[in-house]
C-alpha cells in the first residue's frame, strides 16, 4: 500500500465543489455524485467447448448524477427542469454539458469532469419538511447523461 505524504496530507480534505452549465457557475451546490459507470457482462459458449463459458464486456451504463443544494433565490435547477415540460419532445433544447470541478482547501483546482448531453431525469423542489427537526430545506436535481470524462489537462495535486 502506498504511503501518504504526511507533509501534504489528503489533498481533497476540506474540498469545495463547483458545478457549471451554460457558462455559469451554479451557486450553493453542496453534494454531488456519484460518477459511476459499469459494463454489462455478455456470456457465450464456443461450439466445440460446451462446458466453458466465456465473457465479453457488453453495453456500458452510466448511473444518474445527483446534485443537491440549499433552496435559494437562484432558480437554475428549476429552470432546467422546466425545459422538459415546456419544450415537449425537442431533446436538443434541454440537453446540456455539465462541468464538475473539485478544489482543494487552498483553492487550487484538483480535478474536473465533464458530463456530456445531460438532461433532467428528476427534480425535487423541496426536501421533506418537518418543523420538529432542525435541518435545512434542500432541492435536488437528478441528471441522466450519455458519458462523463475527466479533464486530464489538470496537473496532479501536490
Amino acid at each position: 500500500m502506498p504511503r501518504r505524504n504526511r507533509r501534504h496530507g489528503d489533498p481533497y480534505r476540506g474540498f469545495t465543489i463547483r458545478v457549471k452549465w451554460d457558462s455559469a457557475t451554479i451557486p450553493g451546490v453542496t453534494s454531488v455524485g456519484p460518477l459511476h459507470r459499469s459494463a454489462e457482462v455478455t456470456e457465450f459458449r464456443e461450439g466445440g467447448d460446451a462446458g466453458a463459458v466465456h465473457s465479453l464486456p457488453g453495453r456500458t451504463t452510466w448511473a444518474p448524477f445527483v446534485l443537491r443544494r440549499l433552496v435559494s433565490n437562484n432558480h437554475a435547477f428549476e429552470q432546467w427542469a422546466n425545459l422538459l415540460s415546456t419544450q415537449g419532445q425537442n431533446l436538443a433544447s434541454f440537453r446540456k454539458d455539465v462541468r464538475l470541478e473539485l478544489y482543494t482547501a487552498e483553492g487550487h483546482l484538483a480535478r474536473a469532469y465533464t458530463l456530456h448531453k445531460c438532461w433532467v431525469q428528476a427534480y425535487e423542489a423541496l426536501s421533506t419538511l418537518n418543523v420538529e427537526a432542525r435541518h435545512s430545506v434542500m432541492e435536488t436535481l437528478t441528471l441522466h447523461y450519455e458519458r462523463w470524462e475527466r479533464d486530464t489537462s489538470i496537473p496532479a495535486s501536490p
